[in-house]
């Protein structure tokens, strides 16, 4: 039954920006503000006095439901994360986009009703670029309270329960008033807290710049001013002070807003940071998917040439030193790949333990005879998906990057695994940029005794090409990382100059729907008719038709998407295989792929790609893909693919 009109004691909470419930025993909702009948469109008169969970079913949820009993069981505030819970309760912006909401949950000190909690809904969609109608329905609210009496308590209440630190002073400074958040934010216990000034709170670099704000000669306005705060233990942290000013009794007072920034300006730099590395990796992508083409037309042509020259020719060599420094060129573009979270990879199930004890061979050869290589692997890990290969790389490059930290002195490099679970909190101040998800992890960790990394020199050293130890140093941290990245893996790094450095790699150990690798037919069943080769690449284009012709099949080209499938519906009838390039101009090779498929869904495709099989395939339905060529390749290569799906006209009966 909803409760009877009367005076409800938190009609207060009407006049705050934010959105505020009050529940009592059971759930039983007692206060609906007009905010959240603005953003829900839920009338407060068709919610008091039913149930919370029944109003809201999707907070039914245990981790929803036992966290909000909780707060009325024990009396301890908790809150709901923007990160993982958007939408506590469902709210829309204009435009049907969803707000994006911070709750807070706090057990209400008051006596006669029962046990009540207040629920605080804050719409943090544009914390960046707070509203001026935030700022004036907040001032509003504390100078009612402050003029009206009666609402002392009330207006008590809401001030003790929000985040931002909140002064009340004098013309002298004197800070006559404050909330709890503000000792929490500054450490102060709350009865030495009203013995300062406002002053007192900013360093002294800091000073001139408060005297000017609150004598009013400097506007902080409604976005803020950005200073340092001073905690009484002497840390500083990054703050926005906001100042208001009203007269009390003929006398003037200010009101000062100071909100601990931490968070947001790490938010801000681990968005920035991941921008540059995605704007990173994809030029590397682009690059090496061009360079790719590049050898491919090179390596192709080299094998024409060698196809032309006797036997005997000394030219052969020179075409041989040719090709072997074409291939090493190309690694360096399956690095690019790499870095850009693209390369080369192949997915199963690893068992971490096993691929360290196969790699611990090699990693003895690639360290110093100072160092000290030590295991400790943990019993019973679950396995993990990815491709071991490129997992051991990443182990090879932080191995010897912990082995150049020793240089010339004795030391030890060692190698641990174990698992750890990772809950949301952690994510979110520890890995802010990176794709973990909660949940357990398998970890690898490898810890050197060397000379450490400089606070200065540990946010640039994932950056291609930096390095402490001299200029140009090379790609392996920031492959290392692209590498991880395409894993959704993270990891973490702890450093001091002296002592040594730790990097923590943490592995999701939760199996994710890989698409299954493509296979070949066997050579029986191999068909008679043409070849439609599609790559947007005229040298490699050339060069494969010029090969495919030399071995007896019948060749189509064609420079782009669209022309294929123009080319593939006129002659269908004898073509019998199309290799596809998966990156063109006009029509890429997706959108070819299911063209072709829907004219002939028996039509046989080879999938072409600098890209890795797996990243490449899932770009593609997996009926009508026969078969993955990675680039570059060598037209033998080519050659051998072809053999099993084709016959050459010497082999047609």
């Amino acid at each position: 039954m909803p409760f009877p009109e009367e005076p409800n004691p938190f009609q207060i909470l009407d006049f705050v920006p934010s959105g505020c419930c009050v529940i009592g025993e059971g759930g039983i909702i007692r206060f609906w503000n007009q905010t959240l009948e603005t953003w829900t469109h839920r009338a407060s008169a068709d919610l008091l006095g039913r149930n919370l969970f029944e109003a809201f079913p999707a907070l039914g949820q245990p981790r929803f439901k036992d966290r909000i009993l909780s707060v009325m069981e024990t009396g301890a505030p908790t809150l709901f994360s923007s990160a993982l819970n958007p939408q506590f309760f469902p709210c829309m912006r204009q435009g049907g986009r969803p707000r994006i909401q911070q709750t807070a949950l706090n057990r209400l000190p008051i006596s006669n009703g029962g046990v009540m909690v207040l629920i605080t809904v804050s719409d943090v969609t544009d914390q960046f670029e707070r509203g001026e109608k935030y700022r004036a329905a907040r001032a509003q609210a504390l100078e009612e309270a402050l003029v009206r009496k009666e609402r002392e308590e009330q207006h008590r209440l809401i001030v003790s329960l929000t985040s931002s630190a909140i002064f009340i002073g004098d013309a002298s400074e004197k800070i006559l008033d404050c909330n709890a958040s503000a000792s929490r934010i500054f450490l102060y216990p709350m009865e030495e807290m009203l013995k300062l000034t406002l002053t007192e709170l900013f360093p002294y670099k800091h000073a001139e710049i408060i005297h000017r704000v609150l004598a009013e000669d400097f506007c902080t306005g409604d976005q803020g001013l950005e200073l340092e705060g001073k905690r009484q233990n002497g840390t500083f942290f990054p703050a926005e002070i906001t100042a208001k000013f009203f007269l009390s009794g003929g006398e003037r007072r200010f009101v000062v807003y100071i909100d601990d920034i931490t968070d947001r300006r790490r938010a801000e730099e681990a968005l920035s940071y991941a921008r540059k590395q995605e704007s990173l990796g994809s030029l590397a992508g682009g690059i090496a998917h061009d360079f790719n083409n590049l050898f491919g037309g090179v390596l192709g042509n080299l094998d024409l040439a060698r196809n032309l020259i006797p036997a005997r020719s000394p030219l052969l060599t020179y075409l041989d030193r040719i090709g072997h420094e074409m291939l090493r060129a190309s690694e360096l573009s399956q690095k690019m790949l790499a870095l850009s979270g693209k390369g080369r990879f192949t997915l199963g199930a690893i068992d971490l333990n096993r691929l360290m004890e196969e790699l611990k061979p090699k990693l003895s050869l690639d360290i110093t005879k100072n160092a000290t290589l030590s295991f400790r692997l943990a019993d019973g890990l679950p396995k993990i998906e990815g491709d071991p290969m490129q997992i051991q790389q990443v182990v090879q490059y932080l191995v010897i990057n912990a082995s150049e930290a020793l240089g010339s002195s004795e030391g030890l490099i060692d190698i641990t695994t174990g698992l750890q679970d990772l809950d949301a909190e952690t994510l979110r101040l520890s890995f802010p940029s990176q794709q973990l998800m909660p949940g357990p992890h398998v970890t690898l960790e490898v810890a050197d005794t060397g000379c450490g990394i400089s606070a200065e020199s540990l946010p640039r050293i994932f950056d291609p090409f930096y390095s402490t130890k001299f200029a140009g140093r090379g790609l392996s941290l920031a492959v290392a990382q692209g590498i991880l990245r395409a894993h959704k893996a993270g990891f973490s790094i702890a450093s001091t100059v002296g002592v040594g450095t730790r990097f923590k790699l943490f592995f999701p150990i939760v199996p994710s729907a890989y698409p299954a690798a493509v296979s070949a037919l066997p050579d029986e069943s191999a068909a008679k008719g043409a070849v439609l080769f599609v790559d947007d690449e005229p040298v490699l284009r050339e060069a494969a038709a010029e090969m495919l012709e030399m071995a007896g099949y019948e060749v189509i080209t064609a420079e782009d998407g669209d022309r294929a499938v123009n080319l593939y519906i006129d002659h269908a009838p004898r073509i019998a295989l199309v290799i596809m390039d998966l990156t063109m101009p006009r029509m890429d090779g997706r959108t070819a792929f299911q063209a072709i498929l829907a004219f002939n869904p028996q039509a046989k495709v080879i999938l072409s790609s600098g890209y890795s099989e797996h990243d490449a395939i899932q770009q593609f339905m997996s009926d009508g893909l026969v078969g993955f060529l990675p680039k570059p390749y060598r037209l033998i290569q080519l050659e051998e693919l072809v053999r099993k799906f084709v016959k050459p006209s010497h082999e047609r009966g």
